[in-house]
């Protein structure tokens, strides 16, 4: 059964990538996104066409919200719900800003996500009325703070690149939502011959395992534990692993510890 949600009287088969926008969607697609979260803006038009005229609108699949700040806040519930990493577009600079508290909350929760955000051309000439409104320079001050990287690349090969590199940066241990910069006259670029498209795939652009504990200071911190007279155990930031509570509980009654959760993450079952 044909999805609801797929554009009609559309050519039969997949358009091949024309503009620096196919080529985005199509980097956005192979990372494994299937639902990206959207509010329409026209620093991203050229992205939103390439999504409905060569994607069909399928992986991703675009959710609309109505405010910035609800597309982030909708990308950072998917990812917690799903455990996966998340993929989310806001308008740029008062997108971004109205977006913001929503981005600290996900870097906060410690949410991998990518945030893309449109720019007008960084090129004076291609820009339409309405670019002029809608562009700037470093826009991504605003989340720099509270993002765990950020980028705006001003060609189309630096825009491949640095998605990829957004999206190992995000799921890399702890993770964090990353914000790029997507450029409107990149975006509305014909492609060149001598683009490269790395396959997202590859062992390079996945992230690496998780840091472990150095063995000799875990023992330390056991016989610490075993040795003190009133010991205290609180809960991490672990509360969604369902292997954590088993083995913290088991923890707990071993050592006669007292325990409290931390930051409202519900580690322990009660």
């Amino acid at each position: 059964m044909k999805c609801p949600e797929t554009p009609v009287n559309l050519s039969a088969n997949k358009s091949e990538a024309e503009y620096g926008s196919d080529v985005m969607a199509d980097v956005i697609s192979d990372m494994g996104f299937k639902h990206i979260f959207l509010l329409p803006g026209s620093s991203f038009r050229g992205l939103h066409d390439s999504f409905v005229n060569h994607l069909r609108n399928q992986n991703p699949e675009m959710i609309m919200g109505n405010h910035e700040a609800i597309v982030v806040a909708m990308a950072h519930g998917y990812a917690k719900a799903s455990g996966k990493t998340s993929a989310c577009i806001v308008h740029d600079i008062a997108g971004l800003m109205c977006a913001s508290m929503s981005v600290f909350d996900a870097w906060v929760d410690r949410v991998p996500g990518l945030i893309f955000g449109g720019s007008g051309p960084q090129d004076p000439a291609r820009r339409r009325p309405i670019d002029w409104t809608h562009t700037a320079s470093m826009q991504c001050d605003v989340v720099k703070p509270f993002a765990k990287w950020t980028a705006e690349p001003v060609t189309l090969q630096a825009t491949v690149d640095t998605m990829l590199r957004a999206h190992k940066i995000a799921t890399s241990k702890p993770c964090g939502p990353v914000y790029v910069s997507l450029d409107l006259g990149v975006q509305e670029t014909e492609i060149r011959g001598d683009l490269v498209v790395p396959d997202a795939r590859l062992e390079r652009f996945q992230p690496p395992a998780p840091m472990a504990a150095n063995p000799t200071a875990i023992e330390k911190a056991v016989d610490m534990l075993m040795a003190a007279e009133n010991p205290l155990i609180i809960g991490g930031r672990f509360g969604r692993d369902v292997g954590i509570s088993d083995v913290l509980a088991d923890l707990v009654e071993l050592s006669g510890a007292a325990y409290v959760e931390d930051r409202a993450v519900v580690c322990m079952p009660t």
